[in-house]
């Protein structure tokens, strides 16, 4: 999701001190954010500082930041069309569906109280976010829904390639069937996340830094966002055994399409 992308550089400008002294601009940390979709904040953060040789000694302000941008700014998005009929469409038939997220559970906890949640949780199973070391997205959440809920089968809709990969790579243990959801981003969603994510800001009351106010400015035409072909090109180099793709108002009449066909196509009456 974009929002999560310019969150994520929002954070890490703020929190950094001197941050204009290392020639990182916002357009270098969405970017690097794009590309390293489906792993955790935490983890975005080391990578980041260590493939840039930075040094930044505690992170965890920056991801409480992030955590804190990020819900804020996501609370203004809306669910893809289609979204919160599908789920409950599936729920209806005896399926379960859970959301797994790298994001800290309190997090997810928080969010699953509010009236955007609200409008689905009635037909999620569980809100799977990262706990531990051990409990994150991934390995852990595929056993945890094996063990504790008797999972024999798991359909697997991701957008990054981290994740496919992951899907892939536990699929032997977790019988899992990957999905890879190409949501082409445009310039355009870009800038409506940064405006929703500054808005954010102001309202959280984290105060802008000087280098913050001047330089929290989006180059985009050095935004590096793949097209429709690179998007679906690389979710099946990673594994991805189904693929949806196109933009938000027709994605999830492919997905639940592909569903119908595919995978649910036991299910007369779906």
């Amino acid at each position: 999701m974009s929002v999560n992308a310019v969150a994520f550089a929002v954070a890490w400008i703020n929190q950094v001190q001197n941050a204009e002294s290392t020639g990182v601009t916002l357009t270098d940390l969405v970017n690097f954010a794009f590309a390293t979709s489906g792993i955790s904040c935490l983890d975005k953060m080391h990578k980041f500082n260590a493939a840039n040789q930075l040094s930044m000694p505690d992170v965890q302000p920056a991801v409480d930041f992030y955590n804190k941008l990020s819900a804020e700014a996501g609370s203004r998005c809306e669910y893809f069309a289609g979204a919160p009929e599908l789920l409950q469409k599936t729920c209806e038939l005896g399926f379960l569906n859970f959301i797994t997220s790298a994001v800290e559970q309190t997090v997810l906890d928080r969010w699953s109280a509010s009236d955007q949640a609200r409008s689905i949780t009635p037909f999620l199973t569980e809100i799977l976010g990262w706990r531990s070391s051990e409990f994150c997205k991934g390995a852990g959440h595929f056993t945890y829904a094996r063990q504790h809920y008797g999972v024999e089968r798991i359909i697997y809709v991701a957008d990054a390639v981290a994740e496919i990969s992951s899907g892939c790579q536990h699929n032997r243990a977790n019988d899992i069937v990957p999905v890879g959801f190409a949501h082409l981003i445009s310039t355009e969603k870009v800038i409506q996340a940064l405006t929703l994510v500054l808005q954010a800001q102001r309202e959280i009351g984290h105060p802008q830094s000087s280098y913050a106010c001047e330089y929290l400015l989006l180059e985009t035409d050095s935004l590096i966002l793949p097209d429709q072909r690179q998007l679906n090109s690389s979710l099946r180099n990673a594994g991805a055994a189904y693929l949806v793709s196109g933009s938000g108002d027709r994605i999830m009449g492919d997905l639940n399409e592909l569903l119908v066909k595919e995978v649910f196509h036991e299910q007369k009456d779906f």
